[in-house]
């Protein structure tokens, strides 16, 4: 079995499909396992009477392998609140390492993730050829990128390596060309392109 496979059994949001029929049909039915699979994770959305854009959006989150045992890991995208700094301290990002069984462990604590603001999505990518992924999360404030150690465990160097942009990011993706050519053509393609990847760069 591959390991996308085994992933794709153990995580799929820890929903299990069972085969039902109705009226002769074959259907499918999802069951929620969220309580037996450890996952616990409940989204401060902060939401004030004025209504501020972000509070009207549901966070994100990656389904990523942080420890490169072939199974996919979740972390999940904390907001906090834009208009109340108490309920602001309350909310932190989460991330739940698979064990492989259906169930997974919460290693927030441990992992580094800490940095503050309201966040609003996430994407990873191992960013510096390093072989350990690297998770960046967006929001209303300053974006935060960290340096995955291939463990599950992460260092925030958003400001050594000048990426943590103030205005407001929704989400993030991660582009991926085909080909040196592509990747060359990328580069000399505009002068923002060269901008960013520059900030990109692993920090020293």
């Amino acid at each position: 079995m591959t390991a996308w496979r085994r992933a794709r059994i153990a995580v799929l949001l820890a929903l299990a499909p069972m085969a039902v029929t109705i009226s002769g049909q074959r259907s499918v039915q999802f069951l929620v396992r969220t309580h037996e699979a450890g996952l616990d994770f409940v989204h401060t959305n902060g939401a004030s009477p004025a209504k501020h854009l972000p509070e009207t959006m549901g966070a994100g989150g990656a389904l990523v392998d942080v420890d490169n045992d072939g199974w996919l890991d979740i972390f999940l995208v904390d907001s906090g609140s834009i208009a109340d700094p108490r309920q602001a301290t309350r909310a932190r990002h989460r991330l739940y390492r698979n064990r492989g069984d259906g169930t997974f462990e919460d290693i927030s604590g441990r992992a580094g993730l800490a940095r503050r603001g309201y966040g609003m999505g996430a994407c990873a990518a191992d960013y510096d050829n390093d072989g350990a992924v690297d998770i960046y999360v967006t929001g209303a404030g300053a974006n935060a990128l960290y340096r995955g150690n291939g463990h599950g465990v992460f260092t925030d160097v958003t400001d050594r390596a000048r990426v943590g942009s103030t205005r407001f990011a929704a989400s993030c993706s991660r582009p991926q060309a085909r080909s040196a050519g592509e990747r060359r053509a990328d580069a000399s393609g505009s002068r923002s392109t060269v901008r960013s990847r520059s900030r990109a760069r692993a920090p020293s």
